[in-house]
Formats: C-alpha cells, structure tokens, sequence
C-alpha cells in the first residue's frame, strides 16, 4: 500500500493518511505529473469532483 497525506489537499477535516492501492498510487502519480500539479492537489481534486457529482440512491 502507498500512503499518501491530503493534509492540504482542501477536503474538509481530511484523514492524517490515507493508504491506496500501488495500482492506484502508480495513476495518481502519473496523473499529477502529467497535470503538473502534486499528488494531493490530483488526490483533492479527484475527492471533490466525486463529492461534487454523487448521486443519491433511491
């Protein structure tokens, strides 16, 4: 498992840490770079865009 620390990443109360998958870490890292931003602003933006689009189930 990767552990990566979204301390900063602007979630609300976020987890001290938060263990991923190495599948997962491996993709968050490519992404980021890709992006050029770090992994917690990728991580933050993922978690949010998630919340943001959630819907419901009846």
């Amino acid at each position: 498992m990767e552990k990566f620390n979204p301390t900063r990443s602007g979630i609300p109360n976020p987890p001290k840490t938060v263990y991923v998958d190495p599948a997962v870490g491996v993709m968050i890292r490519l992404n980021s770079e890709r992006l050029g931003i770090s992994m917690r602003e990728f991580v933050g933006q993922c978690v949010r865009f998630a919340i943001d689009n959630m819907v419901e189930d009846d």
